[in-house]
């Protein structure tokens, strides 16, 4: 029997993560996440070691225990896995078929890792997760000065754990043989990374840069088999973890540079390379995600999914020695679960039935829409429970190098039941169309996307399928500087929920943990006094006509909650309708369990009246 969505049903959602296959196909490892945590409450999760012959299933879970990484031997049933506990981090190498195991203490969390020939381990930790990395007492403290830079450990059953010294910061890295390739930088702090460069360290030889970006950031290293050619995705992007781009080859000797995707309108955010010369690689076109071969010079297109691949941030998928695919997706028929594809045949299989207790949910179609911008450029978006005259709540992404994919149930998937249509613009500087649409609002953040999104309501309203007088905005991150940015060049919203956005660029430089980030982006310094008070809603807060409620975390390092105070001081100092809901001890967006559902319910509340009214 079918049942409409409810705010409840978004906790239900489970999350595959970390996906690791054995070389020779025959076990799968993942672990299972909530998309949310709970207050008081240490994270905890499921690890999974999939049989995939015999259908056997190792499961971990235990009071507390957090697993992360899970990484397997040349041998399958031998595994090696991160953990953290009681705020110390471990690395555990187990055999599943026996359950011996070893836990060794970490300096720090378990960023990622990797086995090569020998079976060593090379670690990549963060130290700064120990509690005693951290400031504490009643000591003063050097602001961006206690900060401990990532590292790298090779751990071998021989020689235990052995730190590789004189390293810079490290934020990336990949491992074959006795190549270890790195996104890198001069700079420690998490800003830094917005200047980084690709690295290499061969043979215990000192580090050597083989390249640096004119321009945008690098990342996703992957050393081809053996360890001679090096692929990395390029563009420019706005957040760590979101990479998707061009597809760029590096000659490990000669440094040569290879951009193999420059002219192609798909943005690309995995490979995993087949032999020392093919791969296969991942992109983004429009709606759809495609897994490509790359052979002798040209790209052959294997698989085509309509919807969205996991991890939100940076799609990817991982493969076994006999060339099939393992990837976590979804859309609006089928729930995250994983999936194994056959690139001989091109055959998809469902692997789990994680999420099989939302399987008699009501399934929501994604209507995929394009119109034309002011300045006649086609932009694509999305628009849910269509219909006509029907109050409209436009979602706005963050980044902006990001976008809106198809997904079965998100954060606002329950007002469709409510009689709301959801309008959700991929902009430009969306990610999805390549490289140049990407980096095509570099210098107009602010400028031409709000065009794009303006235009888009404008069709939607001119052929009826909008509420002209109920249209509604909302958004998280660059989508909460979107919505302030809207309401302050625009008189066409009813209300507006800006949550975690910029209010003013020029304090938003000074007070965030990663200014590099909007100087890289304006093309300028913020003491130029120019874009970057140009484009601050805060300078415009006289021209706000419709009622507004912010959302902000109290402990956001990104976008400082100070943003989310100078916007509501302004409005209610200016004679505007303005509240302001604040989240304790939530960073960059809401995590706990009763935050996310308190947010869902005031927005369900201030929408409704508004709608009323």
């Amino acid at each position: 029997m079918v049942r409409p969505v409810t705010m409840e049903d978004y906790f239900l959602l489970k999350q595959p993560d970390h996906i690791s296959v054995s070389l020779d196909g025959l076990r799968l490892g993942y672990v299972i996440n909530n998309v949310y945590s709970e207050y008081m409450k240490e994270k905890e999760n499921e690890l999974h070691i999939r049989g995939l012959k015999d259908d056997s299933d190792f499961m971990l879970k235990e009071s507390g225990k957090a697993f992360g990484i899970i990484k397997f031997f040349n041998n399958s049933a031998k595994v090696a896995f991160s953990y953290s506990q009681t705020s110390k981090n471990y690395l555990c190498i187990m055999n599943t078929e026996t359950s011996e195991k070893m836990d060794i203490l970490c300096p720090g969390s378990v960023i990622d890792m990797f086995i090569n020939s020998r079976e060593d381990i090379i670690l990549h930790i963060d130290p700064n997760s120990n509690t005693e990395a951290k400031e504490g007492g009643d000591d003063g403290f050097f602001f961006e000065e206690n900060i401990k830079k990532n590292q790298v450990y090779v751990f071998s059953a021989e020689k235990g754990m052995r730190l590789l010294s004189d390293l810079p910061q490290i934020w990336e890295l990949n491992c074959v043989k006795d190549t270890i390739a790195v996104i890198g930088s001069d700079g420690i702090n998490e800003g830094a990374w917005y200047k980084s460069y690709v690295a290499v360290i061969q043979d215990g030889k000192p580090l050597q840069k083989i390249y640096t970006p004119e321009r945008g950031q690098v990342g996703l290293p992957k050393l081809s088999l053996d360890g001679n050619s090096l692929a990395v995705i390029e563009s420019m992007w706005s957040d760590r973890g979101v990479t998707a781009g061009d597809i760029v080859i590096l000659d490990i000797e000669s440094s040569r540079r290879s951009n193999i995707t420059e002219q192609m309108d798909i943005s690309f955010s995995c490979v995993e390379w087949i032999d020392n010369d093919s791969f296969i690689a991942l992109g983004q076109r429009g709606a759809e995600f495609i897994f490509m071969e790359y052979k002798s010079g040209k790209f052959r297109e294997l698989f085509n999914i309509r919807g969205n691949v996991s991890p939100g941030m940076a799609p990817s998928f991982v493969m076994d020695g006999k060339s099939n695919i393992y990837s976590c997706w979804s859309n609006s028929e089928v729930p995250p679960e994983i999936h194994r594809i056959d690139t001989h045949f091109s055959k998809e299989q469902m692997l789990t039935q994680i999420n099989s207790k939302l399987e008699d949910l009501k399934k929501y179609e994604w209507n995929d829409i394009s119109w034309k911008s002011d300045d006649g450029l086609e932009i694509h978006g999305f628009l849910r429970n269509k219909g006509k005259k029907m109050p409209l709540i436009v979602i706005v992404h963050g980044g902006p190098t990001g976008s809106i994919k198809e997904t079965f149930i998100d954060r606002y998937s329950f007002l469709l039941e409510e009689g709301y249509s959801i309008f959700m613009p991929n902009f430009r500087g969306s990610t999805g169309r390549g490289r140049k649409f990407a980096e095509s609002n570099y210098g107009d953040m602010g400028g031409m996307d709000l065009k794009d999104i303006l235009s888009g309501i404008e069709m939607l309203v001119r052929n009826g399928m909008a509420d002209p007088k109920k249209i509604f905005i909302t958004g998280g991150s660059y989508g909460g500087f979107m919505t302030k940015w809207a309401i302050t060049q625009s008189n066409i919203f009813k209300g507006a929920i800006p949550l975690f956005g910029i209010s003013d660029w020029v304090s938003f430089h000074g007070t965030t943990n990663i200014a590099e980030w909007d100087e890289n982006q304006y093309g300028e310094s913020p003491y130029a006094f120019s874009k970057f008070i140009k484009f601050s809603p805060l300078r415009y807060v006289n021209n706000v006509s419709c009622d507004v409620m912010i959302m902000h975390g109290v402990n956001d390092p990104c976008v400082p909650v100070s943003q989310a105070f100078q916007f509501y001081r302004a409005l209610k100092e200016n004679g505007k309708s303005v509240r302001l809901l604040l989240f304790p001890r939530e960073g960059h967006g809401f995590m706990e369990k009763n935050h996310i559902m308190q947010s869902m319910k005031e927005l369900k509340t201030f929408l409704r009246e508004h709608c009323s009214n």
